[in-house]
């Protein structure tokens, strides 16, 4: 009758519509009014509710710490760059040291171009075109290890990768092979793939006919070589350049080693080639040049 006074089906209503407390959890109550009690309706509620609950827990919480082994499923590989012979380039080498390493990275997104030498390990490693970029030519002899001393157009020598692709898968890589196509270049994989490689002599009357692959089978087989003691010989590799002395040069083929076990290797050699009469393959007989340090041994270009 009055404009308060509660009609039969206003208090119907109000029987009908009571409030379900709801806490969230670290939170405070919250009171949702509704129109059907039914248990279907009230579960559903309760399950939205700490559904969201369980939401906003783990947006607020910290992502879980991930901890990934950078060298599994990579692998290091050291490999060895040459330029085929009578090719000349008017690219730098830091500059076509920059174009291959984009290339290597177009086979491999996630490869990684490590320090050269073992004992600089923990230099810092490139991974990103931000870093290559950021590389001079000062910096870039801690990735790259030349042939010559004064290397300026030239990519032949030596580099340290970690990649998910095999030595095989990357080489023949189409973005790797369009590039050594391109700039008359072939790969090969280091003799050592622990630690790298050092000049350390010279083979004196040797010549550019001569066979390295027979040559180094023979000194292998030498009972000097490889004694019953040891089960590690050294590694050991033969190439050819240019020796040059007074202005004069000639082709000779070097010698290198493992850079922790030159040592043991110059010895050997010594012993081995020191111009007396031996059974050398093809009969030539040589003589073990020790390089000092400073001996230029290549010309500079």
């Amino acid at each position: 009758m009055g404009g308060d006074t509660a009609t039969k089906e206003d208090n119907e209503i109000g029987k009908e519509s009571p409030a379900v407390v709801i806490t969230p959890i670290g939170g405070t109550k919250t009171k949702l009014w509704v129109n059907d009690t039914s248990f279907t309706t009230l579960t559903e509620l309760i399950s939205g509710q700490l559904k969201q609950d369980q939401l906003n827990t783990e947006s607020s919480s910290p992502p879980p710490t991930v901890n990934i082994d950078q060298d599994s499923p990579h692998q290091h590989l050291r490999i060895n760059g040459m330029r085929h012979r009578g090719v000349v380039s008017d690219l730098t080498t830091l500059e076509l040291f920059k174009s291959f390493v984009v290339t290597l990275r177009k086979a491999d997104t996630n490869l990684v171009l490590l320090p050269y030498e073992a004992s600089k390990k923990h230099y810092t490693s490139l991974s990103n075109q931000k870093q290559l970029d950021s590389i001079d030519a000062n910096r870039m002899h801690q990735y790259f290890c030349s042939y010559y001393q004064r290397q300026n157009y030239s990519l032949s020598g030596y580099l340290h990768l970690r990649s998910a692709l095999s030595f095989k898968e990357l080489v023949n890589s189409p973005p790797v092979q369009e590039w050594l196509d391109a700039n008359r270049y072939i790969l090969k994989l280091c003799p050592s793939q622990v630690e790298e490689m050092v000049q350390i002599g010279a083979l004196c009357y040797s010549h550019m006919l001569m066979n390295r692959e027979v040559l180094k089978a023979a000194i292998i087989k030498h009972d000097l070589w490889k004694p019953d003691d040891d089960t590690d010989p050294p590694i050991f590799d033969l190439y050819l350049s240019n020796f040059i002395a007074d202005q004069k040069k000639t082709k000779m083929l070097f010698v290198s080693s493992e850079k922790s076990k030159r040592t043991q290797v110059i010895k050997l050699f010594k012993t081995i080639y020191d111009s007396s009469p031996k059974e050398y393959p093809n009969g030539s007989t040589m003589v073990f040049i020790l390089l000092t340090e400073g001996t230029h041994t290549s010309p500079a270009y």
